[in-house]
This record gives C-alpha cells, sequence and structure tokens, in this order.
C-alpha cells in the first residue's frame, strides 16, 4: 500500500516527463518510460473480475498486497447476483480468509507461496474455496482464531458449514452457503 500511495504521489512528475520528453520529438524515450511506468503499475495491482464491484475492490486491496509479497495469486471467483447474499457477509468471508492465507504465507520460503481462491455454485448452494501454502513448522494457527469464527458465523447464517484441511503444506478452508434460502422472490416481497 505504501508503494501505492507514492506512485499515486509522484504521478503528476510521471505525466510531466512523459509530456516534456513527447514534446521534445522524443517518441521512443516517452514510449520507453511509459512501458517502465505500465510495469510498475502491474506490481501495484491486481485483478479479478468477480462479477461483483465491492468483492473486486477487496480482491484488488488485499490480492495486490499478496502479490507484492511474492505470493502467486489464482483467482476463479463467481459472485452470483441473483441472489440476497450479503455483499457485507461476503466481506467478512473473503477478508478473513485472505487476511489468514497471507499471515500463513509470509512464513513460508518465497518460491513456494500461493494462494488459490475458486467459487463454484449449483443448484441452490454457493461453495467458496481457499487455499494456501502453508508452513507447518513455522505457523502455530489451527484455524480457531476470530477470523475463522466470523467466517463460521456467517455460514450458519446461510444454513451453511465450514470445513478445514491443514497438512503440513497446505491450509484450505471450504465455506458451504444455502443461497437457495436467501433467494429474494419479488412475489413474496410484494405481499
Amino acid at each position: 500500500m505504501s508503494q501505492t500511495m507514492s506512485f499515486r504521489h509522484d504521478f503528476n512528475n510521471h505525466l510531466a516527463i512523459v509530456n516534456g520528453l513527447l514534446k521534445k520529438g522524443e517518441i521512443l524515450k516517452a514510449q520507453e518510460y511509459l512501458n517502465k511506468l505500465e510495469k510498475i503499475t502491474s506490481d501495484l495491482s491486481f485483478s479479478c473480475n468477480t462479477g461483483n464491484v465491492v468483492i473486486d475492490a477487496l480482491f484488488n486491496n488485499k490480492l495486490s498486497i499478496a502479490k507484492q509479497l511474492g505470493i502467486q495469486v489464482d483467482c476463479d471467483v463467481i459472485i452470483p447476483s441473483d441472489t440476497s447474499i450479503n455483499d457485507v457477509d461476503l466481506c467478512i468471508v473473503f477478508a478473513n480468509a485472505i487476511d489468514n492465507a497471507i499471515k500463513a504465507c509470509k512464513l513460508v520460503d518465497k518460491q513456494n507461496r500461493y494462494l488459490k481462491l475458486s467459487t463454484k455454485l449449483e443448484g441452490g448452494f454457493f461453495m467458496i474455496e481457499i487455499k494456501n501454502s502453508y508452513n507447518a513448522v513455522n505457523n502455530y494457527t489451527s484455524g480457531s482464531g476470530i477470523g475463522i469464527s466470523n467466517i463460521r458465523e456467517i455460514a450458519k447464517k446461510y444454513q451453511g458449514a465450514i470445513s478445514i484441511e491443514n497438512t503440513q503444506e497446505y491450509f484450505q478452508i471450504n465455506i458451504l452457503l444455502i443461497i437457495s434460502l436467501h433467494c429474494t422472490d419479488i412475489s413474496e416481497q410484494l405481499t
């Protein structure tokens, strides 16, 4: 985040440099400079289009941090738009799980750091799977912290459940939300 703030602070200076190069007819140098800026900005952001702008904003922030820490991120998340899953509830689930994953990955050798996020919608069931590298020697967590407790409460709210698999090399949490019970029906709202 400090790198992003620093880049934003200097952005006007970067524009002035490119503008100055273009005014002098130094098109190739301007293009080289822009390519360098593009590399910097790609290192500072992570794009994952989930279909939900709130979760996209959360992911852009959290997964950018993961990327800056050398964590390989794989995001295959689609949020169904035709249900009444509360955005706040989704943020609680994803933010806590990602924060825990980043914390665990920081204790793993840089070349082995990864975070995988995926979702699946089957009928009235929405399944979230988050898996990250884990070093059992350096980590002490067993999936019983406040973040996990908050995720359990959200799963309970949607009559779902969570399961945790913790090995020597990875930590995985699966969250099941039953959304058929929470789908909004316009005819029910009108009566």
